[in-house]
């Protein structure tokens, strides 16, 4: 896939972690996917970088039908296929600008399993859910997109309670503006 402005997709906290209840997938990104997903996630990245000044940002794409978008420190993003497919082009805009936002509200990052959504790992979630949504609005998206995209990922088979009543809490912040 290409890489604009050679921005990587790595968020091991977000969208599952996003959700702040997974871990990372452990396996490469796969070649599966098919190539409108790609333009798809390039296009959306093409819109939203320029936020990131000269930050290294990658993208990758794993063919897990799981919803998931993760976040590392040195800039490489993953987006997992069943994410791509369950978002319109600006929930998937908001879940990577979720994702960006943690590399430009975070500054550090911590290990998976650290972002268990409570305590200051929610913190962090809120602060990347602010960040993106200024970068939506930057970039021509709509704002509230965020909150629509936490709802399908809230409504997604394979969450727990607790990832759901998570989600809701910051469903809920968005929409009162926080």
């Amino acid at each position: 896939m290409g890489v604009v402005r050679r921005v990587a997709i790595t968020c091991v906290c977000c969208l599952s972690a996003l959700v702040g209840c997974a871990r990372a997938p452990t396996h490469s990104p796969a070649a599966g996917l098919v190539e409108s997903d790609r333009v798809r996630v390039q296009g959306v990245l093409g819109h939203l970088t320029p936020a990131l000044k000269d930050r290294r940002i990658s993208v990758a794409l794993d063919e897990t039908p799981r919803v998931g978008a993760y976040a590392w420190p040195d800039g490489r993003l993953l987006l997992t296929r069943g994410l791509v497919r369950l978002l319109d082009d600006d929930e998937l805009a908001a879940a990577v600008a979720h994702e960006l936002g943690h590399l430009v509200s975070d500054g550090d990052f911590h290990t998976a399993a650290a972002l268990s959504g409570a305590g200051p790992a929610r913190d962090a979630e809120v602060r990347a859910d602010a960040a993106g949504r200024v970068m939506l609005l930057s970039a021509g998206y709509v704002p509230d997109a965020m909150a629509t995209m936490l709802e399908k990922v809230a409504a997604s088979p394979g969450l727990s309670n607790d990832c759901r009543a998570r989600l809701r809490d910051r469903i809920a912040r968005l929409r009162a503006g926080y």
